[in-house]
């Protein structure tokens, strides 16, 4: 398809990775105009993770980089704002010189005010905060979700979620004596048999869910009336419980909601979309697990390779112009989530932190991303039996009180080279 047409992307990477990824891509890579110099230890760093070869780096080039392994979602957080303090007390990084790096805003946004204010982090998100990640907006999908469900556990515990206007102890009473799945109380609840409109749902909203107050919560108050506004909107179409879901979570997507009051000199919370060009001396990139970063688009779900080349030849030959980027395959979209990558890590000009979780909120296993496995491969192991051990872990082994981190670390250098694992958070506790 490249070879046929030309085209042009637009890319944060320097001059020095135009023509690798332009080869790789069969594309013209434009890189960014050079507003800041980048450090010399990130580029030789990206340099051996494109030739996968740690051999041409400067031994100091592990001085900036370290790896981290979290029990889970919380336990990561956790494990971050500890060592956020550490470079705060130990190398005097200030907040506004710090950043977190995650595929989702989404992936965060519950768990970060929780945890970061017990360790008296000051934080801010450049773009807003989701809408979707709103506790009062999650409420109203899982009042929904009841309707087609009916599972009592879950009625239970949105009866007795504060938020409500009323009080339903009565209700819920006869519920916990139910079987798992009960008959919904009809005044309450919509009977997922009939079709429904934005205005019941506004009705609903309105009489069942306490609206929260600007000055107190502003970011409920303003995602509760981003709700009623696109409720509002489709006050005249009718639709299933399920296609109003659909229809609702779309349409907030894209919806953050900027702080009352801006907070520039807390750490930056954003997500990988929103890295590039930024500059930070500490950055730490989060939840690098498998189907996380990289991620493969939707389009990649639907069609393999083969199929989309069929499908590109069909209306191509049905003389339909398409964009040039339409249809592309699965190396195109790799390679320009790596560029992407590659551009977030340049932009940390002092230390970086890589991490991933090793269990989901289901209790599953998660696998850390190809990425993080290639860098870890690279940097944090060797076939040797070394151990990438950070000045923050040596300061963790000098300060424990107990065994475990030196029992760790004598386990991986037991181990084989790829079972090995970084060292792990406290959050394993």
């Amino acid at each position: 398809m490249s070879s046929k047409i030309k085209i042009d992307l637009e890319s944060a990477v320097p001059f020095s990775f135009v023509d690798f990824f332009s080869d790789r891509l069969g594309l013209s890579v434009i890189p960014e105009k050079p507003t800041r110099k980048t450090s010399n230890w990130a580029e030789d760093f990206c340099d051996a993770m494109i030739i996968n070869d740690s051999s041409i780096c400067n031994k100091s080039v592990y001085e900036h980089i370290d790896f981290s392994c979290s029990i889970n979602a919380y336990g990561e957080i956790e494990d971050i704002a500890r060592r956020i303090r550490w470079y705060i007390e130990h190398c005097n990084y200030c907040f506004h010189e710090i950043a977190i790096y995650t595929p989702s805003l989404s992936l965060v946004d519950d768990i970060i005010p929780h945890v970061f204010e017990r360790f008296d982090l000051s934080y801010y998100y450049d773009r807003g905060r989701p809408a979707l990640s709103s506790p009062i907006v999650k409420l109203f999908f899982s009042y929904l979700s009841i309707s087609i469900s009916k599972n009592r556990d879950e009625v239970i515990d949105f009866l007795r979620n504060p938020t409500l206007k009323s009080n339903y102890d009565n209700l819920v009473d006869i519920y916990v004596k139910s079987r798992p799945t009960v008959d919904l109380n009809e005044d309450l609840f919509i009977s997922n048999q009939e079709k429904i409109n934005g205005e019941l749902l506004l009705n609903k909203l309105n009489d069942l869910f306490e609206e929260p107050k600007s000055e107190d919560d502003h970011f409920n108050f303003m995602s509760y009336q981003k709700l009623k506004e696109i409720l509002y909107e489709l006050k005249e179409n009718n639709f299933s419980i399920y296609d109003g879901i659909e229809m609702i979570r779309e349409s907030l997507k894209n919806e953050n909601i900027l702080p009352k009051t801006r907070r520039d000199n807390g750490i930056n919370i954003l997500s990988l979309d929103d890295a590039i060009g930024a500059d930070y001396k500490l950055v730490f990139f989060i939840a690098l697990n498998e189907g996380f970063f990289p991620s493969l688009k939707s389009e990649d779900i639907l069609f393999n390779d083969i199929d989309k080349s069929e499908l590109k030849s069909f209306l191509s030959n049905k003389s339909l112009k398409l964009p040039q980027m339409a249809l592309s395959n699965s190396n195109i979209n790799m390679e320009k989530q790596r560029i992407k990558f590659i551009a977030a890590i340049l932009s940390a000009s002092d230390q970086i932190v890589f991490s991933y979780r090793k269990i989901n909120s289901d209790g599953a296993q998660q696998q850390p991303s190809s990425y993080f496995s290639e860098l870890w491969n690279l940097f944090g192991c060797t076939e040797k039996n070394d151990l990438l051990i950070s000045k923050y872990n040596l300061w963790r082994l000098q300060n424990s009180t107990n065994s475990f981190l030196k029992d760790h670390i004598k386990n991986q250098k037991k181990s084989n080279h790829i079972d090995k694992i970084p060292i792990i958070g406290e959050s394993f506790l």
